[in-house]
């Protein structure tokens, strides 16, 4: 690399996810399955005991976008040698874990 010069990198697992299914394994963390009913900005997310666990934030909604965004790592691998050792479940299960034993 070149002194001075500024190096960005993405890390991923080029994994594509819906932040609906992220929120699923979240909860799965934690024992609890979620089913979702409804649609669009009337959709919540229901434990099997019937709870709505979440909703859908018309503040927050966007619709799908028509691109699909993975994360390329190519440069990091090519650049230090990087690979991700972790998949999706197990990085939620991590971050989840460490958000509960911090709060």
């Amino acid at each position: 690399m070149e002194e001075g010069c500024l190096n960005n990198f993405v890390s991923g697992t080029r994994e594509l996810y819906t932040i609906k299914k992220s929120t699923v394994e979240a909860f799965k963390v934690n024992g609890i399955n979620i089913t979702w009913k409804g649609r669009i900005l009337k959709e919540i997310g229901v434990s099997d005991d019937g709870k709505t666990m979440i909703k859908v934030s018309k503040e927050s909604y966007r619709r799908l976008e028509s691109d699909n965004y993975k994360a390329d790592y190519t440069k990091a691998k090519e650049t230090l040698g990087w690979n991700p050792d972790i998949k999706f479940r197990e990085l939620v299960m991590i971050m989840v874990e460490s958000d509960l034993k911090n709060s």
